[in-house]
């Protein structure tokens, strides 16, 4: 995906613009030179490359040391796809020219194609030396970019926010650091960059599907369903923004549960159901008293909520009666990550891998039960499912609701998150309720003492959310005004709402409906054991829905 953006946004060519390099020719070679140089890029324009290239060949003979007819060659040659000519003619540019800014951002281009990123930051960077102010703006996001490869989002943020300052609409440099800035959780901060961008580039399809995001955690259920949907009309063919989309809907309340099945349906027609086998065999040994082979597959081996309830599982598998494999496609790993590959008996790191091959090593394997444990929601291999490498396969745990997958035997579930006769409606796999409950989480470490009773010490009744701002849409928040306004000497204690956007917007639903701003504390973001003892501040804690 990175390599598009690089083509997409870098597409410009600095070095053509820039200045001429100093003159080891004789002022007459480089007079003709630049004749034929200009010549050739009204040809280059109308995309007469042959033409072209034969006006830049003869300014190289008139001028061989000189740097600009390199650089030409070496664009030319880019815009035909030939980046080995091109990255040629751009070395050998330098090499005439030391200092030239549109050769190193044009050969930073090129090693960012190649995911070179090491060599792509050096080349902005001294790019962005060289070509001062708003002209090296390009040079600014290259560096960006390189840095994000790097996974050096800190610096990345930087540089772009450096280009923004030297150019304010530009839309590369506000849509890069809107999402960078998305990533790191700055919601409010990322609206502003993001709509800006959209503004100026407002077919952008990834860029729709950011701010959708953005809205999303802001708890703008509204905006953010209204942008994923524009994504998706400007790109139906990416599944991975398909995806998003489908995740948001469960957030708006505007989508009933009818409406989003009928969507998950399509989503499964349109990009899972193609890699759906036309005949499965398995070789399994049917030997009863042999153990199975049960296989998980999950992109949340790490510290988050899905590991807290799995851990328990592993921990106590009979390993008389199974042997565990798991399946990890995230590339990241944690002390949490390292326990469960302690507790598989194989652990399968498969974050490198398509879903045509983590299949196909499932099968190899002999896994008799397969169990996904994402469901639809980030970093999901339903097309592994698809692919039904394994005779039984079950979801679980990430996301409560259908795969629409017809390979999915089997959703595990409870009495508790779909009552009997009321979901089976909405799901294309058979429900399987364990008979007491499905949640069945690892205790945390160090839990804080349980504090005294709020009420008791303040003389009103606290009450508390401790949800992630997607799930406060206006219709939550609206119930809850009401319950304070029923009780008018009582609080409410919000945690982790983003600061700006998502704070005011919570405050003005609020005051629409009576309820003033100082009964109302937003708790910022702490490490989790002070997040853990916050909620011994509160006498009721509130659920959205």
């Amino acid at each position: 995906m990175l390599k598009n953006i690089i083509h997409s946004w870098l597409g410009a060519k600095p070095g053509t613009a820039a200045p001429d390099s100093p003159r080891s020719e004789t002022e007459q070679d480089i007079d003709a030179a630049d004749v034929l140089i200009q010549q050739g890029q009204a040809l280059e324009d109308q995309n007469l490359f042959d033409e072209a290239e034969r006006l830049y060949r003869q300014a190289i003979d008139e001028a061989p040391r000189y740097a600009r007819a390199h650089l030409n060659m070496g664009n030319l040659m880019d815009a035909r796809g030939n980046e080995e000519e091109a990255e040629a003619c751009y070395r050998l540019a330098l090499r005439h020219d030391p200092d030239h800014g549109g050769a190193y951002a044009n050969l930073g281009k090129i090693c960012l194609g190649k995911q070179e990123y090491e060599e792509a930051l050096e080349l902005y960077t001294r790019a962005a030396q060289l070509i001062p102010g708003g002209a090296g703006v390009e040079a600014l996001i290259g560096k960006g970019l390189a840095l994000t490869g790097l996974n050096k989002s800190f610096d990345a943020i930087s540089a772009f926010r450096q280009a923004v300052s030297f150019s304010p609409e530009h839309s590369v440099a506000n849509l890069e650091l809107g999402r960078l800035l998305m990533l790191e959780r700055k919601v409010s901060e990322a609206k502003g960059f993001l709509e800006t961008g959209l503004s100026v580039l407002p077919d952008h399809p990834q860029g729709h599907s950011w701010l959708g995001k953005v809205y999303s955690n802001l708890g703008m259920a509204k905006e953010a369903s209204e942008q994923m949907n524009l994504a998706c009309r400007l790109d139906p063919d990416d599944a991975y923004m398909a995806g998003m989309r489908l995740f948001t809907l469960n957030y708006d309340p505007e989508y009933s549960a009818d409406v989003i099945f009928e969507e998950q349906k399509a989503f499964a027609k349109r990009f899972l159901v193609p890699h759906y086998p036309a005949a499965s065999s398995y070789q399994n040994s049917r030997e009863p008293e042999r153990r199975l082979k049960i296989g998980y597959v999950s992109f949340d081996f790490k510290h988050h909520p899905v590991s807290v309830f799995a851990e328990t599982l592993f921990t106590h598998h009979d390993r008389s009666a199974f042997e565990i494999h798991a399946w990890y496609t995230r590339d990241y790993s944690d002390h949490i990550t390292e326990r469960f590959e302690r507790l598989s008996d194989i652990w399968h790191p498969v974050a490198d891998q398509g879903d045509s091959a983590i299949a196909q090593a499932i099968q190899n394997a002999g896994i008799d039960i397969l169990v996904d444990l994402n469901g639809l929601t980030e970093g999901h291999r339903l097309g592994v499912f698809a692919r039904k490498p394994a005779p039984i396969q079950a979801t679980w745990l990430g996301y409560l609701g259908t795969t629409a997958l017809e390979t999915m035997d089997y959703r595990i579930c409870d009495q508790f998150t779909d009552p009997p006769e009321l979901t089976e409606q909405y799901h294309t796999e058979t429900l399987a309720r364990l008979p007491d409950c499905q949640w069945c989480h690892a205790p945390y470490d160090d839990l804080p003492p349980v504090g005294g009773s709020p009420i008791t010490a303040n003389g009103f009744l606290t009450l508390g959310s401790f949800n992630n701002a997607a799930k406060l849409n206006d219709q939550v928040l609206a119930l809850w005004a009401d319950i304070l306004a029923a009780l008018p000497t009582a609080r409410l204690k919000l945690a982790a709402i983003p600061t700006g956007a998502g704070q005011s917007r919570i405050r003005n639903i609020m005051e629409q409906r009576g309820i003033k701003p100082d009964r109302l504390e937003f708790i910022p973001r702490m490490p989790y054991q002070d997040y853990l003892e916050t909620i011994s501040t509160v006498d009721i804690a509130l659920d959205p829905f």
